[in-house]
């Protein structure tokens, strides 16, 4: 004889409790489906139960949901389309104007790439692009790239690309309009550094703290621990050794810098300095005669290789 609410159907008896998840329709209809104050006797394979209904729980919709996961892969009429589409573009690229107006034309995604060397194996948003990168380096100037079969269509993973080679830069000193680009953005780089350097200095005179100085500026202070002369990365700024040989140098409870670093120009203060503890001699020569042992084979092979006049063409072929 049973007493349940519903919502909690237990089988007992001599018999024991069912194992959880074992589901008996009978007693479960019986349990779900009368009322508050009912008596109903049902019969199971576990015997005759006798089952009064001592209180209903709010009804409330359930659901059951199951995932089905299916694979969307193209058809051979879309590849064959898209090939073919792709066919249409490189025949119509012959120039790196015409490449540009077919790709306006087409509204197509265009990567543009720079500095790519014969033994890269990545490009950014293209899957295992090795083979575009080898023909790559077997391409004059203002070509298209094309594969060993002179095709111009390289499938890569999932994607058909068309590429265009503009600029091939030989080993030595570049010509000035070729790194015009780059000298300008290092002399403005270098010229606003000057004035934020020159700004700072000037509120630096007035001897005000940093706090001060940084509610004067609009900028704002951050902290940063552990800093010292063989940090590579400060934190909340990011690669900065010429900051982190500062630091390590300057007096504590005043106004530093300004210091142009790699990614912008800074003023400190050092809080607190704990001094270094005298290092061992003899370690140190220890750690550095391991360190040239480990480099030694290295770089030994690197001078023969200079002395043999070798050039490394790995590059054609894998």
């Amino acid at each position: 004889m049973y007493s349940v609410d519903q919502g909690s159907a237990p089988i007992g008896g001599d018999l024991g409790w069912v194992p959880e998840g074992v589901f008996i329709a009978p007693f479960n209809d019986a349990c779900f489906t009368s009322s508050i104050g009912e008596i109903k006797t049902v019969e199971t394979i576990f015997g005759v139960h006798i089952i009064e209904i001592l209180d209903v729980s709010r009804r409330t919709k359930k659901y059951n949901i199951g995932y089905i996961e299916r694979r969307i892969i193209a058809s051979s009429e879309t590849n064959q389309r898209i090939y073919s589409e792709a066919s249409r573009f490189a025949s119509s690229s012959d120039t790196y104007e015409n490449f540009n107006k077919a790709v306006a034309e087409r509204q197509l995604n265009t990567r543009v790439v720079n500095n790519v060397i014969p033994q890269q194996r990545m490009l950014p948003g293209i899957e295992n692009p090795r083979s575009l990168i080898m023909a790559l380096f077997q391409t004059k100037q203002n070509r298209i790239i094309l594969d060993n079969n002179q095709q111009a269509i390289f499938e890569l993973g999932d994607s058909y690309v068309v590429a265009y080679c503009t600029k091939i830069q030989e080993e030595g000193y570049a010509a000035v309009e070729d790194v015009e680009i780059e000298i300008r953005m290092i002399l403005t780089r270098d010229k606003k550094a000057e004035i934020i350097s020159d700004e700072f200095r000037r509120n630096i005179a007035g001897n005000r703290s940093l706090d001060a100085i940084a509610s004067s500026l609009n900028l704002q202070v951050q902290e940063a621990s552990q800093v010292n002369f063989r940090s590579y990365v400060i934190q909340g700024v990011g690669v900065e050794p010429a900051l982190a040989a500062t630091v390590s140098e300057a007096a504590p409870d005043v106004v530093s810098g300004p210091v142009k670093g790699e990614n912008g120009v800074f003023l400190f203060t050092v809080n607190s300095s704990i001094p270094n503890a005298e290092e061992n001699i003899e370690a140190i020569k220890q750690r550095l005669a391991s360190m040239a042992r480990f480099r030694g084979s290295y770089e030994v092979f690197e001078a023969l290789l200079q002395d043999a006049k070798i050039v490394d063409k790995r590059y054609k072929f894998y």
